[in-house]
């Protein structure tokens, strides 16, 4: 409620009448005063407010702009040296007189230098214009050997283009010094110029400043009037055109003048002396040229005319006549204001430069076709006023008025190439120009397919998104290989109907038509082509270049054991027919080729779930340094040989710029004897039957079926369950392998991972089949280990069981070079067909394998079998022993694995945090804050129990104490109804929240008592009421049940010590036993303070004695 309203509330309760306010008149004076205020304040808002407004959408009015001359002023202006060589124009700077050599000045009389510059052609004086420049009068104030020296800077105007013999005006600044004063004068005149000498030069000219200035010199042709600004001050002459005509050539005239003491050596040259002038800009401020309105006709037979517009879009023969028209006007309304209409000479040019191009167009004229302006004939030939021509089309802009130009022109678009017109209007007096381009003909694209087309099943954009597709792409040196080879171009017709496919000189190699394709097989070193399609409307495509390059031989490599060098060769053989790309790369690879940059499976975090857990969980290994070496390439081509020295033993390849790879080459350690059979010993030494030979023939071949970790990891062959070597659950392999003994094995190893609970780590498993590859001398083992699952909808996928195997294994290698490579996950059912994932919806029996090889090239395949088992299966592998036992898997968990409960837990979603990533840990934390919460609420209970039972049995006492019996208050004394009142609002202070109100509601109703309150040992007094808090007295029943532990509380304190030690022996995470400790010590300790007696203090009583004295003192 505002202020006014309370205000008006309080009268209307008050039964006052409610203030009239101010007086009429200053009321409306205030609300006057107010409106001015708010007024005020909107405005200054608004201001503020301004720049944060957005802009007005639409076109924003045009600025009328003007016409620059051009910054070459060589082109506009011609020198004449007067006396001496002075003459010099570079960049914007004019030197007009200098003393700096002797060339530059002369004796005529007197000593000097100067130099005229005319404009090469005559200014117009029917439009306005503006010359803006700088420079000032270098002349000192003190010069030996010199009595007087003059210098003068004077633009002007002469009726012929010879400054020694025309006349005209000169508007003149000059200063002058001369030593019979010592002092220096500098004016402003006009001076009438006679064969190039001034005549009758005014007597007292104005003053001038001194000093470098900011100068003009600028003609209005509505006034007629020509101006000279020398910083301050100027010097306007009228009636420049009533004498000097239309036109006039523009000039600038600088001197340095001198004449030398008597007797003093001659000529005494002041040292050092420059005039100069510096240009800012030739500008025609009303003067905004436009050229609009390119459009190009054909011809139309029925009505004899080119009437005929042709869209950008249209197709035209080759070499057809079109007719081709312009509107040329000036867009600056004030070259037409006041009554005066400016008029501008331009030329209109044909342009063809890099910013503004002509393309496919050439204009001509001839008695048929004639070169037009506003409908009058230019030119019928060729000449310097056409298009092509040296001067251009002159033409005249005259106010605002519009001028048409009308030329002929021959269209090309063989090429496919868009039809472009430059033309460029350049200003007669001061040589500026403007340009305009225009594409008249579109561009007919010749469009190749994207890179995600299918060939044989292009779609519908065929033909309209892209007309061919060229397969397979070359690699990014602009190679095809023997993969990637032969190369096919196909065309599609739609826009076009044919194509073409021809190499650099013309020559054509392929004509195709819709669906064709021209194919290239052989090695090419280069072949160049030219793709380009047509229509039989006449339409042309632009040409699409190509180059094919194919090379489908290997490199090779070389080991020279003598020198420690590894040699790359990319050569062919003479007469082969064979292109070389040249060696690109040579790398470290694995054994079988494979790279050293392998991916690897790891897992997302640790403790994540085995299965149904989403992402990619796949990350490549870095490369190992010093295993790759580049070399550069020359236009995508490298050498033929490349050399790389001291390389490290291992398997290599080497790629050339194709992409083509040779087979791995094997470079050894050539410190180290390889023996008379090879670097591992005699060959089969225990004989065929011995125990480290498998069997005949090869591991990885057709007679070991059994073995698919030992071949190639990405093609095994299709395990048979059925065979020895594949154990079933329970069963041990007959024939368990060599034993390698305490030698470290040569292939990689394979560990269960410790569980955290402190046993015994787990020794490696020991591998079921260990085959050594004679001819490489890489060893190839097996390992059988098995799995139980229990039943699921989710499936297992492979990169699922990667991540499970990652999680309980550790791979180890005795090589130095620690990198292991990881094969994808294989997965079998119980036949032995590829499976791409387990299906666990039902019992059944599947196969996993996986292939780790170390650097040198040695494997070591774990072939695990899954059994998929009813709910109650644990979900746990097994120890893995070397008969291929461990666990049953017939429910029985490991030593160190999860519980089948665990693993049904592992499938809730992961918590991570602070608390990490067990889900259990939440479920701790909750139970403590729950724990806790119950019993703060039933402390809170039992500390409000004594106040609530001591209101009670006050107002109970108070009622059975016999108050209305009482001799003193039936006396008649009229007290007794106020005692009374102010004994129940004492009542009201009895009890407060925290229990503070017991001694005030004791003290209140001894000091109402009228009989001696005796208090009793146990703590009554002598109506039988408690003062211990009430949990003894009858009337307390209800708080003694709130301040007793009762059997609900020590159920649910109970409940979650059971439950938090039943998480806690799950086994699912190894620190879940001490959260499950640490909530079950948080109940017991809310439990003992639940059974804790409360204590709460004895009522104080007054002693008898002092009491009777009270009540005798209230009888008086």
């Amino acid at each position: 409620m505002t202020w006014g309203k309370r205000r008006e509330a309080a009268a209307t309760r008050s039964g006052a009448p409610l203030a009239q306010g101010r007086r009429p008149a200053t009321a409306a004076v205030a609300r006057l005063g107010h409106r001015a205020l708010a007024a005020t304040l909107a405005a200054l808002l608004a201001v503020a407010l301004l720049p944060a407004l957005p802009a007005t959408e639409g076109v924003a009015p045009r600025t009328a702009e003007a016409l620059t001359g051009t910054t070459d002023y060589s082109k506009v202006l011609k020198a004449t040296n007067l006396f001496g060589e002075p003459a010099l124009i570079q960049g914007s700077t004019m030197r007009m007189a200098s003393t700096l050599d002797d060339s530059h000045y002369t004796n005529y009389g007197a000593w000097g230098s100067a130099t005229g510059f005319v404009s090469t052609d005559k200014i117009s004086l029917l439009h306005n214009w503006e010359i803006r420049f700088s420079g000032r009068l270098p002349i000192g104030f003190s010069y030996q050997n010199i009595d007087r020296i003059m210098m003068k800077f004077a633009p002007g105007f002469i009726r012929g283009p010879e400054l020694s013999s025309s006349s005209g005006y000169a508007w003149n600044y000059k200063t002058e010094w001369r030593s019979s004063t010592s002092s220096t004068a500098t004016t402003i005149y006009l001076c009438e110029i006679v064969n190039g000498m001034e005549k009758d030069a005014p007597k007292n000219p104005p003053s001038a400043p001194l000093g470098k200035q900011q100068m003009s010199f600028a003609y209005n042709a509505r006034t007629d009037r020509a101006t000279l600004k020398v910083g301050s001050s100027t010097l306007d002459v009228p009636s420049v055109r009533t004498n000097l005509g239309t036109s006039a050539y523009l000039y600038f005239v600088g001197i340095i003048e001198w004449t030398t003491s008597a007797g003093a050596p001659q000529p005494s040259a002041p040292a050092n002396l420059q005039l100069e002038a510096t240009f800012d800009s030739m500008t025609l401020p009303n003067l905004d040229p436009e050229i609009s309105d390119i459009t190009l006709y054909r011809y139309n037979d029925a009505t004899d005319a080119y009437d005929i517009l042709v869209g950008e879009d249209d197709v035209l023969e080759r070499d057809e006549v079109v007719q081709a028209r312009c509107t040329i006007r000036n867009r600056n309304t004030a070259a037409s204001a006041g009554g005066y209409s400016e008029q501008f000479g331009m030329h209109l040019k044909l342009a063809d430069t890099e910013a503004n191009p002509t393309r496919g167009i050439e204009p001509f004229a001839d008695s048929t076709h004639p070169l037009q302006v506003n409908g009058s004939t230019v030119a019928t030939a060729a000449g310097p006023n056409t298009l092509s021509g040296a001067n251009g089309v002159p033409i005249t802009l005259t106010g605002n008025q519009a001028v048409n130009v009308t030329y002929y022109a021959r269209v090309n678009q063989a090429g496919g190439q868009a039809v472009t017109v430059s033309h460029e209007l350049v200003e007669d007096s001061f040589q500026g120009s403007q340009f305009k381009t225009v594409e008249l003909l579109a561009e007919q694209p010749l469009k190749p397919a994207p890179d995600d087309v299918d060939p044989d099943d292009p779609a519908s954009g065929a033909g309209k998104d892209f007309h061919y597709t060229r397969l397979p792409r070359a690699n990014e040196n602009g190679w095809n290989n023997s993969a990637t080879s032969p190369v096919r171009v196909t065309f599609y017709a739609g826009d076009f109907d044919r194509f073409t496919v021809a190499a650099a000189d013309g020559t054509a190699l392929g004509e195709l038509g819709d669906r064709e394709a021209w194919v290239r097989a052989d090695d090419t070193d280069g072949l160049p082509i030219t793709l380009q399609a047509s229509s039989a409307s006449g339409a042309v495509s632009s040409k699409g270049t190509d180059t094919i390059r194919i090379d489908t031989q290997a490199p090779t490599l070389s080991w020279d054991a003598d020198a420690n060098t590894l040699t790359a060769s990319d050569e062919a053989a003479a007469g082969s027919g064979k292109a070389t790309s040249g060696v690109w790369k040579v790398r470290q690879v694995k054994a079988d080729g494979r790279p050293l940059t392998a991916e690897n499976v790891t897992p997302a975090s640790a403790g994540a779930t085995a299965f149904g857990a989403e992402g990619d969980n796949t990350a490549a290994s870095p490369a190992t340094e010093g295993t790759e070496w580049a070399f550069t390439l020359a236009d995508g081509k490298g050498n033929a040989r490349e050399t790389l020295p001291a390389v490290q033993p291992g398997f290599y390849v080497a790629e050339d710029a194709a992409g083509n790879v040779s087979a791995p080459f094997e470079v050894r350690d050539p410190s180290i004897d390889p023996g008379p059979d090879g670097p591992d010993g005699p060959d089969n030494p225990d004989g065929p039957d011995g125990p480290g030979d498998p069997g005949p023939g090869d591991p990885d071949g057709p007679d070991n079926p059994g073995n698919p970790g030992t071949g190639d990891p990405d093609n095994p062959v299709k395990p048979d369950p059925d065979k020895p070597d594949m154990p079933g659950p329970g069963d041990t392999d007959p024939n368990p392998g060599p034993n390698p003994g305490p030698t470290a094995p040569t292939f990689p190893t394979i560990t269960p991972k410790p569980d955290g609970s402190g046993a015994t780590a787990p020794e490696p498993l020991t591998p079921t089949e260990v085959v050594t590859d004679s001819s490489s001398g890489l060893t190839h083992a097996v390992i059988h280990d098995e799995l139980a699952l229990p039943t699921s909808s989710k499936p297992v996928t492979p990169d699922m069981m990667a991540q499970l195997i990652d999680e309980r294994y550790v791979v180890g290698t005795g090589l130095t070079d620690r990198t292991i490579s990881r094969s994808p996950v294989r997965l079998f059912d119980s036949a032995g067909n590829p499976a791409e994932a387990i299906d666990r919806s039902r019992p059944g029996t599947w196969i996993a394998e996986q292939t780790f090889t170390d650097a040198a090239g040695n494997t070591t395949t774990l072939r695990l079998t899954i059994t998929v088992r009813d709910d109650t299966a644990d979900g746990t592998l097994g120890a893995g022993t070397a008969d291929g036992g461990g666990a049953s898997g017939k429910g029985s968990a490991a030593s160190g694995h999860r519980t089948a409960l665990a693993n049904h837990i592992s499938q809730l979603p992961q918590t991570g945090g602070i608390l990490g990533a067990c889900p259990l840990h939440i479920l701790f934390a909750l139970m403590v804050l729950m724990a806790s919460a119950y019993s703060l609420g039933r402390l809170r209970q039992r500390r409000q129990v004594p106040c609530e039972s001591e209101c009670e049995q006050r107002e109970g006492a108070a009622a059975d104490s016999g108050w209305p019996n009482a001799p003193w208050l039936q006396a008649g004394d009229g007290g007794s109804d106020a005692a009374a009142q102010n004994d129940t609002e004492a009542a009201g202070l009895l009890c407060a929240a925290d229990g503070s109100g017991i001694l005030q509601n004791r003290v209140a109703a001894q000091l109402s008592d009228p009989i001696p309150t005796v208090t009793a040992q146990d703590g009554s007094d002598d109506a039988g009421l408690a003062y211990d808090g009430g949990i003894t007295s009858p009337q307390g029943d209800a708080g003694n049940r709130a301040a007793r532990f009762t059997l609900f509380d020590g159920t649910v304190l109970g409940a979650i010590m059971l439950c938090a030690i039943a998480l806690g022996t799950l086994g699912f995470c190894p620190v879940d036993p001490f959260f499950a400790g640490a909530t079950a010590l948080v109940a017991l300790f809310w439990t003992w303070r639940l059974t804790r007696t409360p204590r709460y203090p004895k009522t104080v009583t007054e002693p008898p004695q002092r009491r009777l004295e009270q009540d005798g003192a209230l009888r008086g």
